[in-house]
This record gives structure tokens, C-alpha cells and sequence, in this order.
């Protein structure tokens, strides 16, 4: 996780780039509290591991 100094737009507690199984979305650390999130504009690169 890293901190990238935005604010959520519901809550106004500070959001973290988080990485999921659909790409990076920053993350409100106020979660589960506040359900709010936004996407990176990252996407998920699909593991070569099989």
C-alpha cells in the first residue's frame, strides 16, 4: 500500500493505492466505515505462474 496524499471525496479521511485482482484503485482508509473508492488507471497484469 502507499499513500498518495489525496483525500476521499465522502469522507475526507486519506486514501491508499491499493492493488486488486482488477488493477490498482485508491482506497479509503476509513474502510469498511466508508465504502468509497477510485481507480488508479492501472490494471491487473495477469500472472505467468500456472
Amino acid at each position: 500500500m502507499e499513500e498518495g496524499g489525496l483525500r476521499c471525496h465522502n469522507c475526507g479521511s486519506e486514501n491508499t493505492l491499493r492493488f486488486g485482482k482488477m488493477g490498482a484503485f485508491w482506497g479509503c482508509t476509513n474502510y469498511p466505515s466508508c465504502p468509497r473508492c477510485r481507480t488508479a488507471g492501472l490494471k491487473a497484469v495477469p500472472s505467468k505462474n500456472k
